[in-house]
């Protein structure tokens, strides 16, 4: 368990080491929201795509975020332990903190990423669960492999405002996205309109 300052250091110190590599990153979780105690450092990178040079030309785009943090595990504490994927990676800062790096990578939006990534938990929950059954989703709408869909068809969501305007919810500040807020705007809410063919 660290300090919220002490995870802000750590969290920064990290984004300055993987910003060479990535499009955009964040900061996220419980660090992004304000806890005053955090578990783990939770950050969202877009990376940055390169085209290397071959004999033949140029080949397909690769992910410039591995071979930075080769360089990063060099030159600082950090390491990368257990789950190493495209999607996610588990990372360590010495033994002070656990880092949870998600990376989106399509069909991933930044926005939907860093929306749920930001949490909590129980606030996405409702973000993401139809209507019907007293969540915040849109008929036809859902959440499906880091991308909002609309009857089957992926909606640009390049940034997290994107998200949750698509969604019909307001942005708020993330430490004041709750659970209990979240209810109680959608009980405030009208009741979303019958679409075609619905009962």
């Amino acid at each position: 368990m660290l300090r919220l300052s002490e995870a802000q250091d750590i969290a920064g110190k990290i984004l300055e080491l993987l910003k060479p590599a990535c499009e955009n990153i964040r900061i996220a979780g419980s660090v992004r929201r304000g806890a005053s105690q955090v578990n783990d450092i939770e950050i969202v990178a877009l990376p940055r795509l390169e085209r290397p040079a071959t004999l033949f030309g140029t080949a397909d785009p690769v992910s410039a975020l591995d071979a930075r943090l080769r360089v990063a595990c060099s030159e600082s504490p950090l390491t990368v332990g257990g789950k190493s994927g495209q999607r996610y990676k588990r990372l360590h800062w010495g033994q002070a903190a656990n880092i949870d790096l998600f990376i989106v990578r399509p069909p991933a939006t930044w926005g939907a990423i860093l929306a749920i990534r930001t949490g909590p938990a129980d606030f996405v929950r409702v973000c993401v669960t139809a209507r019907q059954f007293g969540g915040a989703m849109p008929p036809g709408m859902c959440q499906h492999d880091g991308q909002l869909l609309r009857d089957g068809k992926p909606l640009d969501t390049p940034t997290e405002e994107s998200w949750f305007t698509a969604l019909g919810l307001p942005q708020w500040e993330p430490g004041e996205r709750t659970p209990e807020r979240l209810q109680k705007y959608l009980a405030r809410r009208p009741a979303p309109f019958l679409r075609k063919g619905s009962p």
